[in-house]
């Protein structure tokens, strides 16, 4: 199996895209690491995988950085490793511009970009040294178009893609590879919690 024996770290590891990738990677004999902020959700999913006792629940908020690098200081302390990150938290936003206060839309672009880069710089300059790592970063098809009422989303997409195809190019002589991955609509929670004008969820 292409991922057996490797250490997987999900972030939005709770529910949607982020659970499914766990359980699919665990019947591939990975060992996943589950993150998110709720810890109940993630060890529900944990419970749901195979061979449960060899993944980790580590709870993560991706828009508090300075939480990350101790966070993956626990996942080194486990499995040594992380051989590929698959960046998938998010939040989504169904307002009008007009109407959306710009603490809302700072708020999108911690968690979707700021969040992300985040993480990404915390795990590769250990893939460097190695020479070996895969970054997969779950964007949107609005990373590549724009739709009324998902601006700062669709603009933390945007930004996702230029961010991390420059990237792609500058390790292009190195064993570390970048993926961006553009779903359509598909159905999960996102839209649930999708943040509205005043920055309350969608529902």
């Amino acid at each position: 199996m292409p991922f057996s024996n490797q250490t997987i770290w999900i972030t939005g590891a709770s529910s949607g895209i982020g659970e499914a990738l766990a359980y699919t990677f665990a019947r591939q004999r990975a060992n996943v690491v589950l993150s998110a902020r709720r810890v109940e959700r993630l060890e529900r999913v944990r419970l749901g995988c195979t061979r449960p006792n060899d993944h980790m629940v580590l709870p993560l908020d991706v828009a508090m950085p300075d939480t990350h690098e101790a966070a993956y200081g626990k996942i080194i302390e486990r499995f040594g490793k992380v051989d590929i990150l698959v960046n998938n938290s998010g939040v989504g936003q169904r307002a009008r511009i007009s109407e959306t206060t710009l603490d809302v839309e700072r708020r999108i672009m911690d968690v979707n970009y700021f969040g992300t880069l985040s993480v990404t710089h915390i795990v590769l300059p250990d893939m460097l040294k190695r020479n070996s790592g895969k970054i997969v970063v779950i964007s949107s098809v609005l990373g590549k178009i724009s739709i009324p009422f998902r601006s700062s989303y669709a603009a933390s997409k945007h930004a996702l893609h230029g961010y991390f195809e420059s990237l792609r190019i500058e390790l292009a002589d190195t064993g570390v590879d970048i993926s961006i991955i553009c779903p359509g609509f598909i159905q999960t929670d996102i839209s649930v919690h999708s943040l509205i004008a005043d920055g309350k969820e969608h529902g």
